[in-house]
């Protein structure tokens, strides 16, 4: 059979589809599912965000991936499909949430993980016996995961080759307004180490961005994965936490094994939000001692912020450029609260009647789409942006990474004077992605 594999844009508020000439970032899911493939099948994959789709290509099945703010655009694509008469499954993040609605627009939709469901879609389109509804009876054990076909997506339009690689699945914690929890359960679930070595040397790369939620969820596993790391020579970066910053052992390990860059959600400054928003993990009056460790073994990092909880006020964007300056934090990336679908904040801001709109193509985390408590919409929207604009201004630039002799320093300094001319022009922060 010929399988289309699709991951669909979002529009763009004039009606236009949102589409890049490059991305900074592989994304991991096509090549993944088209590993799932068996290979006596022809498939295709496109990432909408960079590719036109050829609608007038034939094929026995299409298989759509999306997230909720391309739901809209992913059921356009769906029905011509099926008007040409090609049998259509939807997956993803917005199905797993939304299937009653997803089903309206497909043949079939497949609920939560993919590693089972999808080829056993793939065999009864082969036999025609197609069902309208797969789901896993249990969470998937992460063993003898196949390795994702990268050689299926355009990399040359993808500007930063780091390849995804993932170690773990699942998260304890419940903020507010992720639904990492919901969609792969409350507990950690880890890749054997073996498995993921052997996928690091098969990828005959030297840069890899481990793709976890928390890389650091399970100190002792990505100890022993670390050790096994240094003899490949690679160069990584990840997401962890504040707390793990802090653990000097660990960041040592982490610099000796080719950790280059690290990205932590401390998503405010505010201990208020923090506790608002169920993110007990966070501890603000650790943030400085975390800062300087990683400084200390010479580990770039960027911080992510959220703008926009019950108890934000319009003093936050200031004070939280202070603070990044002050502690001269390398990058930062900055977002509107967005209340997603399956997440506990979506269900309480919908129960108050604060949702100003259900669309989901506004729901990227640049619109405000709710009543915010003690600010207007176009004021923390605003507020945002303008909170970029300082932090990337060169007066702050020069504050914050000028006259460093740490190892990376060129990289810091030309990504933040890229952000700082890239802003000037008004260009959309998500178009970094």
């Amino acid at each position: 059979m010929k399988i289309h594999i699709i991951q669909p844009t979002g529009y763009n508020p004039d009606g236009t589809l949102y589409q890049t000439r490059t991305r900074w970032v592989i994304g991991m899911t096509l090549p993944y599912l088209a590993a799932l493939v068996p290979g006596h099948h022809e498939v295709r994959v496109t990432d909408e965000r960079l590719q036109n789709i050829d609608f007038n290509e034939k094929y026995d099945l299409v298989a759509i991936t999306t997230f909720s703010h391309a739901s809209k655009r992913a059921y356009e694509i769906a029905r011509i499909y099926r008007e040409k008469g090609t049998k259509v499954v939807m997956g993803g993040w917005h199905v797993s949430f939304r299937p009653e609605e997803t089903l309206k627009h497909c043949d079939a939709v497949v609920i939560g993980e993919g590693e089972d469901m999808f080829p056993e879609v793939i065999e009864d389109v082969e036999k025609g016996t197609l069902k309208t509804r797969y789901q896993a009876d249990d969470f998937h054990d992460l063993k003898g995961l196949p390795f994702p076909r990268y050689n299926t997506l355009p990399l040359k339009r993808y500007k930063a080759k780091f390849y995804p690689v993932q170690t773990s699945r699942g998260c304890p914690f419940r903020c507010d307004f992720c639904e990492v929890a919901e969609l792969y359960g409350s507990r950690f679930r880890f890749r054997p180490i073996d498995e993921v070595i052997e996928e690091i040397k098969q990828s005959e790369v030297k840069n890899i961005q481990f793709v976890d939620d928390n890389f650091s969820a399970n100190r002792r596993y990505t100890k022993e994965l670390m050790e096994k790391l240094i003899p490949l020579g690679i160069k990584w970066t990840c997401l962890w936490t504040v707390e793990a910053s802090r653990d000097r052992e660990f960041v040592n390990l982490a610099k000796r094994s080719g950790c280059f860059h690290i990205n932590m959600g401390v998503e405010s400054i505010s201990p208020e939000s923090l506790k608002e928003t169920n993110k007990k993990q966070n501890k603000v009056e650790h943030y400085a001692d975390a800062f300087r460790v990683l400084d200390e073994y010479e580990i770039f990092y960027s911080l992510n912020f959220i703008f926009g909880f019950d108890s934000d006020t319009s003093a936050l964007f200031e004070e939280t450029v202070s603070f990044c300056v002050n502690n001269k934090v390398p990058m930062a990336f900055f977002s509107v609260l967005c209340p997603r679908l399956g997440t506990k904040r979506w269900d309480r801001l919908k129960e108050e009647g604060r949702l100003l709109t259900e669309d989901q193509s506004f729901f990227r985390g640049e619109t405000c789409v709710f009543e915010p408590a003690n600010m207007e919409p176009d004021e923390l929207e605003q507020g945002v942006w303008n909170t970029y604009r300082s932090f990337y201004s060169l007066p702050s630039i020069f504050k914050r990474v000028a006259f460093q002799s740490r190892k990376g320093y060129w990289d810091i300094l030309l990504s933040n004077l890229y952000f700082h001319f890239g802003l000037r022009h008004q260009k959309s922060p998500l178009d970094y992605y």
